[in-house]
């Protein structure tokens, strides 16, 4: 991919860029201009075809001149005004998979056209698909109201249209770019506009959580660009690259190809690489407008100081922990002397590396702390000595377009196709009995679901032997759940082994899993649900539990969940049972972690109570109502002071919270 910004005079960008900035001082055309970062003079050339008789510069036909001379100066004027300020190069979104760069060369300014491609190798690449050298005023050139356009490469003289063409789509980028506030967001994982949950490692509820922030801030009028590495390869064949943009250009997800490693790295194991991807990031970055960094995660919050510097910018870095280093070590140490602990796994968590760093950046980089859950809270207060006062609360929420509460006889009521082929798609993966057809499914089938990453936090496990017990007693039960394709998942490939096994010893079990269920397949599975269920030991606030909750569905839950913890159980607690510990709350049911029988207990137990499941489903809809995307951002906003009377984003507010220092 082509990248490349002017960092000329900081100090921190050593090396081979800023040796070419140095001799590049040498031979400016004018002292006075910024010299771009990364030029290849070849590009840049104009033409030096001339009119056979009259000397002049050749236009793509004499009558055309008037014109060209009429659209270079348009262009100068929009051009030269978007990069002021010692703008030396800015990237301009103008479509979907199309970006437009404008790099600053000697008195005028080369437009260049990328377009994104499918490699040859499956890579995607952008390559220029057309673009012009804008050549203005020059303050040592003799004629100082001099205005030329002319093609990016020698002696491709372009139709007069494609500039025009090329003109009006910066226009319309650049109308967009000017017109919004700017949120710059770094993300780790696997990040895409349309998520694929499960198909990739650590892509689930912080994705989710950030594109859904991002949408909402476009209907208030603020732009976001998502960060995230790229360079590797998520799959044998998939690489993780590119760019891509809303078609309203309004949230952008821009994933660098750092040179870090060819393979995925771990979370746990980005400390050696946040200054690689730093750099690559600021490079993007550049001077452009940019009215606050979020930094979702301990390692975004490393990466986004290092951005800051980087530049030598002031723009307030927001931290979005969703979790946090001692968060993770007080669960984990809740699995030790369980079978579920493993010594070195947990060792390889590098949480004493991790909670140093997040102390190191909470002391001296953030300027404000987003919790998403009062858990979160009280541990930046009391481990972290994080002041109060800094830290805002925003819940994730759930689409309340999309996610109401409904009935499986409800979804399956007229014969609408797409839900036909969802049932056949559940009897497909399931690989049912000849007699469980779409009738089955439609009138006597008892759907749990359960969607999450495939990663051993989640406890998958743990889910699939309950319900294998579960359906020795209740043959009708069918469990939703998505498990990595076991080629792309180690993880993956000991679940469904364990799913082979248990399907051996219990007959009845009914059990359909879904490598990467698309968002409204997900959807879907919230809808028909009877019963959501998750045995995570690691939730910073439990999104998916809400999602359901938003639909009317009950949830049993583990007590890392934040928000069945603190909402569904609400004040009025019972232990179903001394023997297997399960606590049966106002909106939901608590199980024990790790703990299969207690599971099952609890699964069983509502099950066969009917007009309990319907009351808890009722008031877990109750406990959603307030968590909407719509209002937990605008309520966010609201507390910091950034959201103006007319309901527009406005970042100014943000000075007051100056860095400690």
């Amino acid at each position: 991919m082509t990248r490349g910004i002017g960092m000329e005079g900081n100090s921190d960008f050593e090396g081979e860029e800023s040796r070419q900035i140095q001799d590049a001082k040498q031979d400016r055309h004018c002292s006075k201009e910024p010299y771009p970062f990364r030029l290849d003079a070849s590009c840049f050339e104009p033409p030096q075809r001339r009119h056979p008789s009259k000397g002049t510069k050749l236009y793509n036909s004499w009558a055309d001149q008037e014109r060209v001379q009429n659209l270079a100066l348009s262009a100068w004027r929009h051009i030269n005004g978007f990069m002021q300020n010692g703008y030396v190069e800015r990237w301009v979104p103008t479509s979907k998979y199309t970006l437009i760069r404008i790099t600053k060369v000697q008195c005028g300014y080369c437009v260049e056209r990328f377009e994104c491609k499918p490699g040859e190798d499956g890579w995607p690449i952008y390559l220029m698909s057309g673009g012009f050298y804008l050549q203005g005023p020059c303050k040592g050139s003799d004629d100082p109201c001099a205005f030329s356009i002319s093609p990016v490469k020698p002696g491709s003289l372009r139709p007069l249209n494609t500039y025009m063409e090329i003109y009006e789509q910066l226009l319309g980028g650049v109308q967009v770019v000017e017109s919004m506030e700017h949120v710059v967001h770094i993300t780790h994982g696997h990040h895409q506009l349309e998520l694929k949950k499960g198909k990739y490692p650590d892509t689930g509820g912080q994705n989710e959580f950030i594109n859904k922030v991002a949408q909402v801030l476009a209907r208030l009028g603020a732009r976001s660009t998502i960060f995230n590495r790229g360079g590797y390869l998520a799959g044998p064949e998939d690489p993780h690259s590119g760019i891509e943009f809303t078609h309203d250009l309004t949230v952008g997800v821009i994933r660098v190809e750092d040179a870090m490693s060819p393979e995925f790295e771990r979370k746990e194991d980005q400390a050696p690489f946040t200054d690689a991807l730093a750099y690559d990031m600021a490079l993007w970055i550049g001077r452009g407008p940019v009215d606050v960094l979020m930094a979702h995660y301990w390692d975004a919050v490393v990466e986004a100081a290092d951005v800051r510097r980087f530049l030598g910018a002031n723009f307030p870095i927001i931290f979005v922990p969703h979790s946090l280093g001692e968060h993770k070590r007080r669960n984990e140490e809740k699995k030790k002397g369980t079978p579920d602990f493993d010594q070195q796994k947990f060792d390889g968590l590098n949480l004493k590396e991790r909670i140093e760093l997040e102390q190191k950046m909470l002391n001296e980089e953030v300027d404000l702390v987003v919790s998403t859950s009062q858990e979160l809270t009280d541990i930046l207060i009391e481990f972290y000595k994080y002041p109060r006062e800094r830290i805002f609360t925003l819940t994730p929420g759930y689409d309340d377009d999309l996610y109401q509460p409904t009935t499986k006889a409800s979804c399956w009521l007229h014969d609408d196709p797409a839900w036909e082929n969802f049932g056949r798609e559940i009897l497909r993966l399931g690989n049912f009995p000849a007699n469980k057809d779409l009738h089955w499914l439609k009138h006597e089938a008892f759907f749990i679901t359960e969607v999450s990453r495939t990663d051993r936090t989640k406890n998958k496990d743990v889910i699939l032997k309950a319900v294998a017990e579960v359906s020795r007693r209740h043959p009708n039960v069918v469990l939703l759940i998505n498990i990595a394709d076991p080629g792309r998942s180690e993880l993956g490939k000991e679940l469904y082994n364990l799913l082979d096994q248990l399907r051996k010893n219990y007959p009845n079990m009914l059990v359909a899993p879904f490598a990467a269920p698309s968002d409204d397949f997900v959807l879907k599975m919230h809808m028909v649900a009877e019963l959501y269920v998750t045995m995570s030991n690691q939730e910073g606030f439990g999104m998916s539990v809400l999602n359901a909750a938003a639909c009317g569905k009950p949830a049993i839950f583990t007590d890392c969940v934040p928000f069945g913890v603190e909402d569904l159980l609400g004040k009025n607690r019972k232990s179903l049972n001394s023997a297997c510990r399960v606590v049966l709350g106002e909106a939901g049911v608590m199980v024990p972690l790790g703990d299969s029988g207690a599971l099952c207990e609890a699964i069983c137990h509502i099950y066969n109570n009917r007009d309990l499941r319907k009351e808890l489903g009722e008031k877990a809809h109750q406990c959603a109502l307030p968590y909407s995307w719509t209002k937990s951002v605008e309520k966010f906003l609201v507390s910091i002071g950034c959201l103006t009377p007319e309901g527009k984003v406005n970042f100014a507010n943000l000075k007051l919270f100056p860095r400690r220092k």
